[in-house]
Parts: structure tokens; sequence; C-alpha cells
């Protein structure tokens, strides 16, 4: 393992601005959880963006595989990373989404959703929420990872939404198989704190609103409306 590919996992296992339990849990051992982690080297946005299409349709075919972790160490500038997201609907399967959210604690911003279709058993797919990270100021304190990096699901989808019960018709992150399986009253008590650590690692008042909107999984990125117009994202 690289040593980018290392800070990245001690960001995600140590620090308390990652509210998510399941996540600080992959972290500790990415192979267990069938979780491939990996670096990609460059900043030219058609080859990162070609690169990852590559990656994700690798680790769709791998029966060892559930989830990528795709660490891009020599992004510096969010306009890279936002190139990228907006590139990736040029290769099968991928569809960007743009959303204004105003008010956010980074003022009005973008929000760019970003999803990968993978087989949902049969011929369906579903499509799969990623996630895109770095230590850029728009970016809730979830997302602040010290190197950008991408995260998405490409396993087998579970058939009820792991939150809602409901039958899935999106997966993410939380449909990753927890191996070995956490007992029933561990594991509800993990979904049950897990909206708590969420609010303080956003820094969320008691008294202010109770949710961040740039940290919805839905939500892969943010960018600011200024840049957003910029770069011709702006919905």
């Amino acid at each position: 393992m690289t040593p980018e590919e290392k800070k990245y996992l001690e960001w995600r296992r140590t620090r308390k601005d990652v509210g998510c339990v399941f996540a600080r849990l992959l972290a500790i051992d990415p192979a267990l959880y069938k979780q491939r982690v990996l670096r990609l080297r460059g900043d030219v946005v058609s080859e990162l963006a070609s690169s990852i299409d590559r990656i994700v349709v690798d680790g769709i075919a791998a029966a060892d595989v559930a989830a990528l972790t795709i660490v891009m160490p020599e992004i510096i500038q969010l306009e890279i990373l936002v190139g990228v997201a907006l590139a990736l609907p040029a290769t099968n399967g991928w569809k960007v989404t743009r959303t204004l959210l105003k008010d956010t604690p980074a003022g009005s911003v973008v929000a760019l959703g970003v999803t990968r279709e993978i087989p949902f058993g049969g011929e369906k797919t579903l499509p799969s929420e990623t996630l895109f990270l770095g230590d850029f100021d728009p970016f809730p304190r979830t997302r602040r990872s010290p190197l950008p990096a991408l995260e998405v699901f490409v396993g087998q989808p579970l058939a009820s939404d792991p939150k809602t019960g409901v039958t899935s018709t999106k997966a993410n992150l939380a449909h990753m198989t927890v191996v070995p399986p956490l007992a029933t009253k561990v594991e509800k008590s993990a979904w049950e704190n897990s909206p708590k650590m969420r609010r303080e690692s956003l820094g969320l008042t008691a008294d202010g609103p109770d949710n961040d909107l740039r940290a919805k999984a839905k939500v892969s990125l943010v960018v600011p409306l200024a840049l957003a117009e910029s770069l011709g994202c702006a919905p």
C-alpha cells in the first residue's frame, strides 16, 4: 500500500470528522471487507476520468471487490476534481445531476450527484452514489479528506435499503456487507448512533439546522455557485 493510500485510510479510521461508524470500520481492514484501495496519478481530467471508468468496470467484474477507493494525490485544485466528475458521463453507465443549494455553511453551492449503474441481479441495475472527497473549503467536514479521493460501491446491492428497509432503488457504501456480520444489537446501535455522530462531525449546534445538505449521500461534491457558473455546470 502506498503512503498516500495509508494516509487516506488513517484519516478515515481515526478522525472524528468521519461521523459514519461503518466508514471507520471498513478503513481498519479494507481487504477484509472487499474494499479495493488504490492510487491514481496525474491531473489531466480526461485521462483521470477514463482511468476511473476502467477501474470501476474491473471492480464490478471482480468477485472479491465490493467497493473502490481511488486516491488522486496530484489533484490540487477543486476545478480539476469537478472536471473529472463532469467528464465521467462520457463513458457508459455514469450520470451527473446538478442541484442548487442555497444558504449552506459555504454559501450558495451547486451539488453534483454522480452515479454509476451497477448490476442488481439478473439484467437489472441500480445507480450507485459516488463520493468525491478532498481538502477543499466548500466541502463539509465529513468530506475534507487530506487527499482527493473517490469512493463508490460496486458490489451486489442489498435487496432492501439498509436504512429504510424498503426495496432498494439506489446503492451506496451503506450496502457493504460487514464481515464478520455485526450482532443485531450492535448493528442497531451503530445505525442509531450514526446520526448523532454525523451531527457532531459536521459541527452542527443543538439549536441550529439538523443537517448539512452538502453531506448527503446523494451529493457527490459541491461547487461554489460562481465557480460552477464559470465551469458551465450550474443548473
